[in-house]
């Protein structure tokens, strides 16, 4: 049970993450974010980074609260975050190759970045 919870919690986490992004960014940097345009290539790398982040939030988050097996936990995080991306990756068809390539892979890096960090938070001192 915990470990469920431990994944919805990133699921969340990741949704919650990503819309704030998109918030901030829209507003904060419009420029990047022309509306009726795609994104210019620094708000395209952007986006990348914060999957990065975002990931690895998530990726932190599920790990501290399933207590055991991070990168079990992480693993199962970007499965059920998989699932969603594969369903939404027809949107993406006029953006850049290394966009999209750059967008599938930044969160997942991102998720084993955050379960490193928890196991290493978690080693005793």
């Amino acid at each position: 049970m915990r470990s469920a919870l431990a994944v919805l919690a990133g699921i969340v986490s990741l949704g919650i993450l990503n819309v704030l992004f998109m918030i901030v960014a829209g507003s904060a940097l419009a420029p990047l974010y022309p509306p009726g345009a795609l994104p210019t290539t620094a708000g395209l790398a952007l986006m990348i980074a914060s999957g990065v982040v975002n990931g690895a939030l998530g990726g932190l988050l599920t790990a501290r609260i399933a207590q055991s097996a991070p990168f079990a936990h992480a693993a199962l995080l970007i499965g059920v975050w998989g699932v969603y991306t594969v369903g939404a990756i027809d949107q993406l068809t006029q953006y850049p190759g290394w966009f999209v390539i750059g967008l599938l892979l930044a969160t997942p890096i991102g998720c084993l970045v955050g379960a490193a960090l928890a196991r290493r938070a978690a080693r005793p001192k």
